[in-house]
């Protein structure tokens, strides 16, 4: 690994920060921020200088092979940026505040989106790229089990505030970032990258990286979202259970692997606060009726919406919804409907573009994927998609900056993969390519 890791070039540095960024940013998001509200962050510093170097290698190098689904996806990124921070910057109260959201956790995922399509192609990258990200994941669990386990938390110093879940009586971690939901999706990209990576590498169960992914698991438990939990299921059987299903596995392995699911659900049930969360109807008649409530805010102003970060504010007597006697929450609860009703139909449009084409491109990584490694990056990426759209829909991911660019550096590292392939008969060229 440190002979793939010489730098030679401006661009094996470039290469060598985009790996570094994810572990440097865990350790440093709740320390390196200057100012009040911070003005300025360590992802803001570093991923700004791989900026510079994604605009001075698109103006220096002319010739560079690309796939048009690859193309679709940087333009519909593109238009996205372009579109929120137009609404943002005409959201005429708090602008500054939704100026900085605009550019944490959109410019910033485009970013590393385009600088992960300039150098990453190979499985070489891959497989440091992975290694990288479960090293993220691994660091992000240790923080998150050590607040669960000592009481302490980081949200204060990140800008946010703990989120105490009187229902199971507990504070609820968020590892090194403001959110318990922005920190839960976050460890859920990671452990998808993870378990790819132990695919990649052929590692047991006693290896290094399947203990890293243990970890992982854990933290997303003790998270206490249950469409985390729903999303990391669906994780390990993309990763795991389709290869096995394709390959007809022997009775004996089917069952054990239905057995481990079902010894790992009973000891979860076991725990008063996961048994409280999974009995909990009255949280889902909450986001029925804040999904009715988007809705009607959505109607106030369906062309532009109310404004970024306005959604609370927008909220009346008017728009409240009840549900089996639950009312509606004063936040969205679902990304896709809070940009409906905070930027209207002209917001919204560019990110429903944008989800379609990710999952283009996703789709044609996997027909694409005629070597066994390149199988298993595609349903790493399927898994980490699936993961991100159903957090997506259940809570409100969009303005989680830490998240979004995770999911930026896959989709990107996907494109730059196709862009590579070029056509489906070109793929078992991949495994031969130096990046």
């Amino acid at each position: 690994m440190t002979r793939d890791l010489q730098i030679r070039s401006a661009r094996d540095a470039a290469f060598l920060a985009l790996l570094a960024w994810g572990p440097l940013s865990v350790i440093t998001y709740p320390f390196l921020r200057l100012g009040e509200p911070a003005w300025v962050t360590f992802d803001r510093v570093w991923i700004g200088a791989i900026g510079i170097w994604v605009l001075y290698d698109l103006v220096a190098r002319r010739e560079r092979p690309r796939s048009p689904a690859a193309d679709l996806v940087v333009a519909a990124a593109v238009l996205f940026v372009v579109t929120f921070g137009l609404r943002a910057a005409l959201t005429p109260e708090d602008r500054l505040t939704v100026i900085k959201i605009w550019f944490d956790a959109v410019v910033l995922p485009v970013v590393l989106l385009l600088a992960a399509r300039q150098l990453i192609g190979s499985m070489r990258d891959f497989r440091l790229l992975f290694g990288a990200l479960a090293m993220t994941g691994a660091l992000l669990s240790l923080i998150g089990l050590a607040e669960f386990a000592f009481g302490f938390e980081l949200a204060t110093r990140s800008g946010g505030t703990p989120f105490y879940d009187r229902n199971i009586d507990l504070v609820r971690v968020s590892g090194p970032y403001a959110s318990t939901e922005t920190y839960a999706l976050s460890l859920l990209i990671c452990f998808a990258a993870t378990l790819c990576s132990l695919r990649l590498r052929g590692d047991g169960v006693l290896s290094l990286v399947a203990a890293i992914a243990a970890l992982e698991l854990a933290a997303i438990g003790i998270t206490f979202f249950r469409a985390a939990w729903l999303a990391a299921l669906v994780i390990i059987v993309f990763i795991f259970g389709l290869p096995l299903v394709r390959a007809r596995p022997r009775p004996a392995v089917v069952v054990a692997l239905v057995f481990g699911f079902a010894v790992v659900a009973f000891g979860l049930i076991q725990s008063d606060a996961v048994s409280t969360r999974l009995s909990d109807s009255d949280n889902a008649a909450g986001r029925l009726a804040t999904w009715g409530q988007d809705l009607k805010v959505f109607g106030t102003a369906p062309v532009f919406g109310v404004g970024v970060e306005r959604f609370t504010s927008s909220t009346t007597n008017e728009t409240n919804v009840v549900v089996s006697g639950v009312y509606a929450l004063d936040n969205p609860h679902n990304s896709y409907l809070a940009l409906l009703a905070e930027q209207g139909i002209v917001g919204f449009i560019p990110f429903a573009l944008l989800t379609v084409v990710v999952w283009r491109l996703i789709r044609a990584v996997r027909k694409a994927a005629l070597t066994q490694e390149v199988r298993y990056v595609a349903l790493c990426l399927t898994g980490a998609g699936i993961a991100y759209l159903i957090t997506s829909l259940t809570l409100t991911m969009l303005p989680s900056s830490p998240s979004n660019a995770l999911m930026g550096l896959l989709v990107g590292a996907a494109a730059g993969l196709l862009d590579r392939v070029g056509t489906t008969r070109d793929t078992a060229r991949i495994v031969n390519v130096a990046g």
